[in-house]
């Protein structure tokens, strides 16, 4: 009995390694949609003057605490590119304890309409990186970005995720730009 149900078994793998092999880039029966969040908005101040409250993590504390986020440490330095802090994002059930670090800021041009752009990587195996960008639109006006680039969550949690933490994460991304706008005057 056992022998026949090694042979079942071994067959039913084989008969899915031809299946996946005849259908590449399909490698399940279920594509799950991107898992990244992205909030868009106008602010009336200007792109150089939000990159620069950006690069400093005492700012984006006050911008993110309250709507998804708690327990900021802000390190030393706490501004420009090598600043850190520890932090934990809560939202609805999914909560993660990080440190962070500012990897990257870029200055905007007006003139070439080159937008600005401040990094947060966010350490560890369930790290992350958001990434705030800030294209000028004139002088006093400026199209804010903030994008958070996530891995598909395991299927355990898949439809949990979509259906609870993503919408809600999303809003709080959505706030934390009009939070700049406010902290940033």
């Amino acid at each position: 009995m056992l022998r026949s149900f090694r042979s079942t078994l071994f067959a039913v793998a084989a008969l899915t390694a031809l299946t996946l092999a005849a259908a590449p880039g399909r490698a399940w029966a279920r594509d799950w949609p991107n898992a990244d969040l992205i909030a868009r908005a106008e602010l009336p101040l200007p792109a150089d003057q939000l990159t620069a409250k950006l690069s400093d993590l005492a700012v984006q504390k006050a911008v993110w605490t309250g709507n998804c986020s708690r327990d900021w440490t802000v390190g030393s330095p706490a501004t420009g590119v090598g600043a850190t802090a520890h932090m934990t994002y809560a939202v609805d059930s999914w909560r993660r304890e990080l440190d962070g670090r500012i990897s990257r800021v870029v200055a905007p041009i007006l003139e070439a309409s080159h937008p600005g752009r401040v990094d947060l990587d966010h350490a560890g195996k369930k790290g992350f990186q958001t990434v705030w960008t800030l294209t000028p639109l004139g002088p006093d006006r400026t199209r804010v970005e903030v994008h958070t680039y996530l891995s598909t969550p395991p299927w355990p949690v898949r439809r949990a995720y979509y259906n609870g933490v993503q919408p809600k994460w999303s809003a709080c991304h959505a706030s934390a730009i009009q939070a700049l706008g406010t902290v940033a005057r």
